[in-house]
């Protein structure tokens, strides 16, 4: 159903795209985002935050390549 599709997709429920490969969380909001995509955007960049998601893909990587710093 496409309303259901659109749902999955609106990005005001979302915030934004995560660029990962940085040191800190970074998300891309939409361009016309709203107040609640804004908010989402930060909500979402603290949850990285708090569940450390760099640092996850960091040692995932290190531990794949054998790479050390």
């Amino acid at each position: 159903d496409l309303a259901v599709l659109k749902n999955k997709m609106d990005y005001t429920e979302y915030g934004g795209a995560g660029l990962f490969g940085l040191k800190a969380p970074v998300i891309k909001a939409h361009g016309s985002s709203d107040a609640n995509a804004v908010f989402n955007s930060i909500r979402q960049a603290r949850e990285m935050v708090e569940k450390d998601v760099s640092g996850t893909i960091k040692t995932a990587i290190e531990k794949r390549e054998g790479v050390k710093n």
